[in-house]
């Protein structure tokens, strides 16, 4: 690998300074807006000066910024599709720095890429009594973010009008939720959701076990407070009182409703196992017969209709119960869900026929994203996503009255048709109404 040099954009933002290397070049860390109060609402960056420096050269994964990857040389003009990438982690942790997910693949491919952070946990995701509904802080850092796309991408040779949004777990909640008709405001033009999470409870309802936890009001003063003179006691609470929804995410936008979704080309995945390897799943599924009835309460906690189990358990298809029951409930549903609203939408489930044959969270990002050594895998998987970026038409029907879904093989990059294969998810789950708010404990902090 070639030495680093440092290489300068100038851009309606200032100029910006990151390194190149191997005909890659990179921009870590751009700060795209201000936070004044942790608790409070974002604001656009300072006014831009055409002497303003920013140096781009260094990572701090830290900050809420946002780091840009491009090939090396390109300028104004070369109108380069954009993939904007959202993070994952329960909208509590996770960074736009990931090693997962870098953009060098992308670029070397002909992209920009852009890796988007914003505010998580309480301070991100935390409504208070006066937001507007359906808004978030951290949501809305990230239309800040794709504001910052708009007006600044074409000084890397992006092209603004051809911008493709991608999240994986939270982030492709919040992708979809930034894709809401209320919300969408044309800063892209494509959606890829990968293994897309949302709580399934109002988080309004879980306050109260915040506020005894902290012995304080939860309210923008109080917990600005806090954070300034006792972080310590507002993480450790905020530490017990999400461990009480370890079958849920305890923050996040909250109700999803796929028939709000703007009309967006839409892609949204899923990995066939997603949550069988947390700790608690796997001792429950190692017993030689798991306690059947402690897991129809479980799927009750996890939102499972009333005298459903048998129903779901013999089309799970699948001998590890625990672990695929917390995979459908916790985000195999909200696959499901958004295909039966957009039935134009492409879905596909990442399989694995080699080695562990288990296919689990996050283990469709090193193809998507090249980060794989699996150089046949990766120009397999990649190229879905690079192409669907393009515009160019999926190799699979969309959903549609057969429900048609792709099984994508991480292992071999092949790709097979399995209908109907997440029907089963569907009609096993109660539907997500503001009433409700399943929850189970101690199943893992993934």
């Amino acid at each position: 690998m070639a030495p680093a040099r440092t290489v300068t954009v100038d851009s309606p933002v200032g100029r910006i300074t990151g390194t190149a290397t191997d005909g890659v070049a990179t921009f870590y860390s751009i700060p795209f807006a201000e936070f004044p109060d942790p608790f409070g609402p974002a604001a656009a960056g300072p006014k831009a000066t055409p002497d303003r420096d920013i140096d781009a050269t260094s990572p701090r994964p830290d900050d809420v910024a946002l780091t840009v990857t491009a090939p090396e040389g390109t300028r104004f003009g070369a109108d380069l599709p954009v993939l904007v990438y959202i993070h994952g982690g329960r909208f509590e942790h996770g960074s736009h720095i990931d090693e997962m997910v870098t953009g060098e693949h992308a670029a070397r491919a002909g992209f920009i890429q852009v890796n988007l952070g914003y505010r998580l946990g309480l301070s991100g995701f935390l409504p208070f009594e006066k937001d507007t509904p359906g808004t978030y802080r951290g949501t809305d850092d990230l239309q800040l973010g794709l504001e910052w796309v708009q007006r600044t991408i074409e000084s890397f040779g992006g092209d603004p009008t051809n911008v493709t949004l991608v999240g994986q777990s939270a982030g492709a909640a919040a992708a979809l939720w930034l894709a809401r008709k209320d919300h969408y405001r044309g800063s892209f033009r494509r959606v890829w959701a990968a293994s897309p999470c949302f709580p399934r409870g109002d988080i309004a309802r879980r306050k109260s076990t915040l506020r005894t936890l902290l012995s304080a009001p939860v309210t923008r003063a109080s917990l600005g407070t806090l954070h300034a003179t006792k972080p310590e006691k507002l993480r450790r609470a905020y530490d017990r009182a999400r461990k009480i929804y370890g079958t849920d995410l305890f923050l996040g936008p909250w109700p999803y409703d796929p028939e709000e979704l703007a009309d967006v080309p839409l892609v949204v995945t899923a990995t066939r196992e997603e949550f069988h390897n947390l700790p608690t799943a796997r001792a429950w599924d190692a017993k030689p017969a798991p306690p059947t009835l402690r897991l129809k309460a479980l799927a009750r906690f996890m939102g499972m209709g009333k005298d459903r189990f048998g129903f779901w358990r013999d089309r799970a298809s699948r001998p590890q119960l625990a672990g695929q029951l917390i995979t459908d409930a916790v985000c195999r549903r909200f696959v499901v869900d958004t295909a039966n609203a957009r039935p134009q939408a492409h879905v596909a489930t990442f399989v694995r026929s080699a080695g562990t044959k288990e296919a689990l969270h996050c283990d469709d990002l090193p193809f998507l994203f090249g980060r794989s050594s699996d150089e046949q895998a990766v120009h397999a998987i990649s190229g879905l996503l690079l192409g669907f970026a393009r515009g160019q038409a999926l190799p699979w029907p969309e959903y549609g009255e057969e429900h048609v879904i792709a099984d994508v093989d991480v292992s071999t990059g092949d790709l097979e048709i399995n209908p109907r294969s997440l029907d089963h998810v569907a009609a096993a789950m109660r539907p997500l109404r503001a009433s409700a708010d399943a929850a189970g404990r101690g199943l893992g902090e993934r």
